[in-house]
């Protein structure tokens, strides 16, 4: 870990010795995903590739396969959520303790893509309640085009640095058993340049989706979701963790890393950063699907009325020619029951 600036400040009580196992976790799992991944030949990746397919080719298979992935994010967000809570403990009561350069650079690299992630599961959560009390699509592409230019270019941006990254972490892994370790500086050279681009992306994309959602929520949250302490609540929730935590943090870690780049701060600020989002992230996740089943059953019942009066008036349409022909029909059996003169009879009478 790079030096932390607390430790130049009063302590107490004095340091206490922590013990890595957090790291130690972390960087087994990391290992038991990246070697076999980086030891794959071009035919093994053709058979992991038609593998994945196939899970596509039924939908018993896909929810397997979900679930699946579903766990291992689960475990690697609970251990990514560990080590930055160990990174912060340790700042605080065990400055001395540092972390491996390896452990440095994945933790950096998976801190530079999970911001982007949570903040794209808020703001697909934005979009799909806008989406559903907007009248016109229009209105809807030009409010929310602007955050999602943005999450991409934060995306890019949190490439870049994966790329500047990738050949230390696989060196790293390859050579080991040689005892040969590679340059971490430029790693650190081009975690430094990434700070100012995400940072300066994160703190542009989280002041305008502040805005957006502050609109939103005047438009749509009544009188009473603001008086009443549990929809406050959640107001106040949702702003802080989604939005004015993060641009805090944000312009914290930009000025941290301007003034002292090599004091730490930043790396500190930055795993707050990842922890609040997460947490509020999942949060958001929940609640959705909390509210979820009542949602869908409204829309269900909303589907099914529409249902049984698209069924009527299908219905009306169609008895309406039916008693119509049927009538038709009965005069025609009528004029074929009665009799037909013919030509003599007629001229007879």
């Amino acid at each position: 870990m790079a030096t932390s600036i607390l430790q130049y400040l009063p302590r107490w009580p004095p340091e206490i010795e922590v013990y890595p196992l957090p790291e130690v976790i972390f960087l087994s799992t990391i290992n038991t995903l990246l070697v076999p991944i980086t030891s794959l030949s071009s035919f093994q990746w053709y058979t992991v590739g038609s593998l994945i397919l196939l899970t596509n080719s039924s939908s018993e298979l896909r929810k397997v396969t979900a679930n699946l992935y579903g766990y291992l994010s689960f475990i690697i967000g609970a251990e990514l959520a560990l080590i930055n809570v160990h990174v912060l403990i340790c700042s605080w009561v065990s400055p001395s303790t540092t972390l491996h350069p390896l452990t440095l650079a994945v933790l950096n690299v998976l801190n530079s893509v999970i911001p982007v992630f949570t903040d794209s599961v808020i703001l697909f959560h934005l979009v799909k309640e806008k989406a559903s009390q907007s009248a016109s699509r229009v209105t809807l592409v030009t409010t929310m085009g602007a955050p999602i230019l943005l999450k991409f270019a934060r995306l890019a941006s949190a490439i870049m640095y994966i790329h500047a990254s990738v050949d230390f972490i696989v060196a790293s892994f390859t050579v080991a058993n040689d005892g040969l370790a590679p340059d971490f500086a430029m790693v650190e050279m081009a975690r430094i340049q990434n700070v100012y681009i995400s940072s300066s992306l994160q703190l542009v994309d989280n002041l305008y989706s502040l805005r957006v959602y502050w609109t939103h929520i005047l438009g749509t949250r009544t009188r009473s979701a603001w008086t009443s302490p549990l929809g406050l609540v959640g107001v106040v929730w949702s702003l802080g963790s989604h939005y004015v935590l993060p641009i805090i943090l944000s312009a914290a870690q930009l000025a941290a890393s301007s003034l002292a780049p090599s004091s730490g701060a930043g790396t500190l600020i930055n795993s707050a950063n990842v922890l609040i989002h997460m947490a509020s992230a999942s949060v958001a996740t929940l609640r959705k699907r909390l509210s979820g089943p009542a949602a869908a059953g409204a829309r269900l019942g909303k589907a099914e009325g529409l249902a049984r009066g698209a069924t009527a008036s299908a219905w009306t349409l169609i008895s309406t020619p039916a008693s119509a022909s049927e009538a038709s029909e009965g005069s025609a059996r009528t004029g074929a029951s009665t009799p037909q003169l013919g030509p003599r009879q007629s001229l007879e009478e």
